[in-house]
């Protein structure tokens, strides 16, 4: 398994969120809505060489390396905005049903 380095940057509009993106790639694979979303300038806090079987505050390192090669970034909401979204998905799959 190759080293994957992921890139935080911290959402300009949005306190507590944060998006993470393969390094190499930076912002690039970002949709523009989400970009909208974050701000034009997102601050870069970190770069994390992702290890198999890492845990990082809210995601382990091997989905994240998944999500971010399947849709090229992981956003990290503040915790009371995760469960809303949870809460909307639980509500859709409902509706289908």
């Amino acid at each position: 398994m190759t080293l994957m380095i992921c890139s935080v940057y911290e959402a300009q509009r949005r306190a507590q969120t944060y998006l993470f993106v393969e390094r190499r790639e930076a912002l690039s694979r970002v949709p523009d809505a989400l970009r909208e979303l974050i701000g034009e300038r997102p601050r870069h806090v970190m770069d994390i060489p992702l290890r198999s079987g890492m845990q990082l505050a809210r995601i382990d390192a091997d989905t994240l390396r998944q999500t971010l090669r399947e849709q090229g970034y992981y956003l990290q909401l503040p915790p009371q905005d995760e469960a809303e979204v949870v809460a909307l998905k639980r509500r859709q799959r409902e509706a289908r049903t």
